[in-house]
């Protein structure tokens, strides 16, 4: 028998509840970011995989991600991206106002980051919703429904290469008693195609099944950022996607995200 996740973090849209993941912060301050600090790394450890603090103070993104982050545990050096709309030649992926499909984030060396935070800087004129799906629920699913995709989704894929590092792991891995998720269908099928690694017809059938899963609106939960929200996600085990969203279109007023990686 196909072993399962059996854990907070195998969660639904019908499931997670929003106590779980909801932290409303009051008063415009952080009365002790270390308790708080506490809190969030339960929710990522041991709840759900992710955390929503609400109501951020101040706008400092340093602060925010080597102050509040180092007590996560250690920001990537180079300190939090912009996600903002970009030119044309950048419209595939996060700087783009399309709809972006489920993924985790791969970064570059040492890999994948084991958190990833969104800071809602300026939010959309209409739009841009982010939708949370758990990737062990979807592991889950597929070994119920599914069970000859597991196999081929444990095999090492290419999710692109970068100088000097190449980006391979499987899509599905246990490690220590705890199930590991990566998953960018772009990035496996550009990465395997520039590897000169064709997928097989028996491999992309179990691409399709991982996005038959992720289909289901029943798997996601949706969540619209407001300027000063903290979206915190274990980025093993939560993939995130977005809405496609409209700018008012005045300079210096779009759709603007901090994106912070933490070891």
């Amino acid at each position: 028998m196909t072993r399962t996740v059996a854990a907070p973090t195998a969660w639904t849209r019908d499931t997670l509840r929003e106590e779980d993941w909801l932290i409303r912060l009051g008063g415009g301050r952080i009365p002790d970011a270390e308790a708080l600090a506490g809190r969030v790394v339960v929710a990522l450890n041991q709840g759900p995989g992710l955390i929503l603090l609400r109501g951020w103070p101040g706008d400092d993104l340093d602060a925010l991600y080597h102050g509040f982050g180092g007590l996560l545990g250690t920001p990537r050096a180079g300190g939090p991206t912009l996600v903002t709309r970009a030119a044309a030649a950048q419209e595939r992926g996060g700087m783009s106002d399309r709809e972006l499909a489920f993924h985790t984030d791969r970064a570059g060396p040492p890999g994948p980051p084991r958190l990833l935070g969104l800071f809602c800087v300026r939010a959309a004129a209409r739009g841009g919703d982010s939708l949370l799906v758990s990737g062990h629920s979807v592991y889950n699913r597929l070994a119920r429904d599914h069970p000859a995709a597991l196999a081929e989704l444990r095999q090492d894929f290419h999710f692109g290469a970068g100088p000097g590092f190449d980006r391979v792991y499987p899509v599905f891995r246990w490690e220590r008693g705890r199930l590991r998720v990566q998953y960018n269908r772009y990035w496996i099928e550009r990465g395997q195609r520039e590897a000169g690694k064709p997928l097989s017809a028996r491999t992309l059938a179990a691409l399709d099944a991982f996005d038959g899963v992720l289909s289901d609106p029943g798997m996601v939960v949706r969540c619209h950022l407001r300027p000063g929200d903290l979206l915190m996600l274990d980025n093993n085990v939560i993939l995130h996607g977005r809405t496609e969203f409209t700018d008012s279109g005045a300079p210096g007023h779009g759709r603007c995200l901090a994106r912070l990686w933490v070891d």
